[in-house]
């Protein structure tokens, strides 16, 4: 009777099985990359790899997320209220992963300010080597 309650909610919002499935897919997906990289710079900086405690606590934590949505709501009816209680679900989602990094694999302060912003300066360095190689390659032909 639940399955067919949610399935009729489903139908019912215009939405169907497959976009819940993306949408479930592309989450997981992207709950599982980020369990990898801050799993991947705790082992390089000599800790014991912890991904599955890791990755079972960041969705406990990501729970959270799912204010989201009352939040888009209040945003509608009342611009200023809606944005301050998104931000705070991100507030309260950001503090609650950052902890849980802390405590599953027992960082300093300083280790982890560097699980995080290590893997955003290398992005950041990606980012602007491709940009070059491209309009490298653009300029060129």
């Amino acid at each position: 009777m639940l399955v067919h309650g949610v399935l009729s909610a489903l139908q019912g919002a215009g939405l169907n099985v497959w976009v819940v499935a993306a949408h479930a897919l592309v989450w997981a997906s992207g709950l599982v990359l980020m369990a990898l990289i801050i799993d991947a710079m705790v082992q390089l900086m000599g800790q014991r790899g912890e991904l599955k405690t890791c990755l079972y606590w960041l969705g406990f934590a990501s729970t959270v997320l799912w204010l989201l949505p009352s939040a888009q709501m209040i945003h509608h009816q009342w611009v200023l209220v809606g944005s301050v209680v998104g931000l705070s679900i991100y507030g309260v989602w950001g503090y609650h992963v950052v902890k849980t990094i802390q405590q599953v694999y027992s960082l300093n302060r300083w280790q982890l300010m560097a699980c995080f912003i290590v893997p955003i300066l290398f992005g950041i360095v990606m980012a602007m080597v491709l940009g070059a190689l491209t309009l490298y390659k653009v300029l060129m032909l």
